[in-house]
């Protein structure tokens, strides 16, 4: 019986200590980052401004995709099914 025994804190940590170099490597990238906006603040706007607008492209497609799949007669789940399936 090969049964998983430690509780997820514990699963949890093993992962951590696993990947703990691409942790400190987003770390330092998170900073870098930040740094550069701070120093360069024109084109951290124009950065983050340009990625936000298309995370926002992307989940209208996937809203999209979403309503017609809930129109073909597949069930409902999540927001999308207060108008598209009355």
């Amino acid at each position: 019986m090969a049964t998983n025994s430690r509780s997820p804190v514990e699963r949890f940590a093993a992962q951590l200590s696993r990947h703990w170099t691409w942790l400190v490597g987003l770390g330092i990238a998170e900073l870098l980052g930040g740094a550069l906006a701070i120093a360069m603040p024109l084109i951290g706007t124009l950065i983050s401004t340009f990625a936000y607008g298309w995370l926002l492209v992307i989940a209208g497609v996937l809203y999209r995709l979403m309503h017609f799949a809930c129109v073909g007669g597949a069930e409902c789940c999540g927001m999308h099914c207060l108008h598209c399936c009355t």
